[in-house]
């Protein structure tokens, strides 16, 4: 996977928890700069492959809605993030926004209890379904590529704790990187890694600095050995 090392960090002042303040150090030669929402930053002349490469944004999610998903989860969680390295020609975040760098939201304990408070708010024992016989599943990276994120932060390793010790809830994502450091959280089979693959041909024309497709099926087999 590629490292991300951005060359100007925007943030906002309620993103500055000891989360925060430790992602902005991270990256002492980056500028900094004080915004006041995260969703609304100033014009920016690089493009936006540029973007995607030199900019990050740490911010506070401040609407935490569980929304229901049908598919490969039964709930999206709110999100650890928005935004991704990649460029991915289809990619439904970027067709949202004129610009999409990576935003990382800090505050992750509210997050969590956020889903919390939702999942027990549901009928147990759970109903089973194509998501998950037992548990009651949510998509912790519609917004964001989570195998990006944990290199930026100890946010989804946060999240998959939280995940692996919750009695009702469980945890998916699809990602189009391999991070190995992901191999050591140890999830004891409660987060659902999804590696999306196309065609090798199609996906070197719209899978835009991603990890290959081969990259990605040869990983498959180490996580689902990691749980």
């Amino acid at each position: 996977m590629q490292t991300f090392q951005p060359s100007t960090i925007f943030y906002t002042p309620d993103a500055l928890n000891e989360r925060g303040q430790k992602a902005l150090l991270s990256h002492p030669a980056a500028r900094h700069e004080v915004i006041q929402q995260h969703n609304r930053l100033p014009a920016l002349e690089s493009n936006h492959f540029q973007i995607k490469s030199e900019v990050l944004v740490l911010g506070r999610l401040k609407t935490l809605v569980c929304r229901e998903s049908g598919r490969s989860s039964d709930f999206i969680s709110p999100s650890l993030a928005n935004g991704c390295m990649g460029a991915c020609a289809y990619c439904y975040v970027d067709r949202n926004k004129a610009v999409n760098p990576i935003t990382l939201f800090t505050n992750t304990e509210e997050i969590l209890a956020a889903v919390d408070k939702h999942v027990q708010k549901q009928v147990w024992p759970k109903i089973p379904n194509q998501t998950h016989p037992l548990y009651y599943t949510y998509d912790i990276g519609c917004n964001s590529d989570i195998s990006v994120d944990a290199a930026l932060s100890d946010n989804v390793q946060v999240a998959v704790d939280f995940y692996r010790k919750h009695p009702k809830a469980f945890a998916t994502f699809a990602t189009k990187f391999v991070n190995p450091e992901m191999l050591t959280y140890d999830p004891q089979g409660k987060v659902r890694i999804r590696f999306s693959l196309l065609p090798h041909k199609v996906s070197k024309l719209v899978d835009v600095r991603t990890d290959s497709v081969e990259k990605r099926i040869s990983a498959i087999n180490d996580f689902y050995q990691a749980g």
